[in-house]
């Protein structure tokens, strides 16, 4: 169990941007452990065979470059951007772990997703996530300012199938 853990970790930290600063990094790795366990439980129930996630850290990075003013305004600071981040993609994976867990015929769909790709949406104030599926990769494109529970994301999970 915990090589896999270490796998999963080296593909989230091979897409860390180096631009980042202590309090950003930290965050991201934070993240990173927890999706990784996360991912585990969801390739448990959901029966993917093979099932990689990756946080394009580099594209957060550059969204908080992008957004710096409107982050101030909102008196937020660029490392909670990488925590919502980090939270939303756990929350993206407790929503497929409880859509398979219910439903065998979406579960089955499911499994066939080989990889989930958790990206920014450009504009800071877009606060929805939004969901795409081509072929058996999972695009999360991640709102922000707020977190979000499993429950925000099993409706427009299920809507993918």
């Amino acid at each position: 169990m915990k090589s896999k853990l270490a796998t999963g970790l080296l593909v989230f930290m091979a897409a860390t941007t180096a631009n980042a600063g202590v309090n950003e990094k930290k965050m991201m790795r934070t993240a990173d452990e927890s999706i990784a366990v996360e991912l585990e439980k969801t390739k448990a129930a959901c029966g993917n065979t093979e099932l990689s996630a990756i946080v394009s850290w580099d594209k957060f990075n550059s969204m908080v470059l992008a957004n710096e003013e409107k982050i101030k305004e909102n008196t937020d600071q660029a490392k909670f951007v990488f925590s919502h981040a980090g939270g939303r993609s756990v929350s993206t994976l407790e929503a497929l772990t409880k859509i398979c867990e219910d439903d065998p015929d979406y579960k089955a769909e499911i499994a066939t997703i080989t990889s989930i790709v958790f990206e920014p949406k450009e504009d800071y104030d877009e606060a929805d996530s939004t969901f795409s599926l081509s072929n058996t990769t999972l695009t999360v494109l991640s709102g922000h300012k707020y977190q979000r529970s499993y429950d925000d994301f099993i409706k427009p999970l299920k809507a993918l199938f």
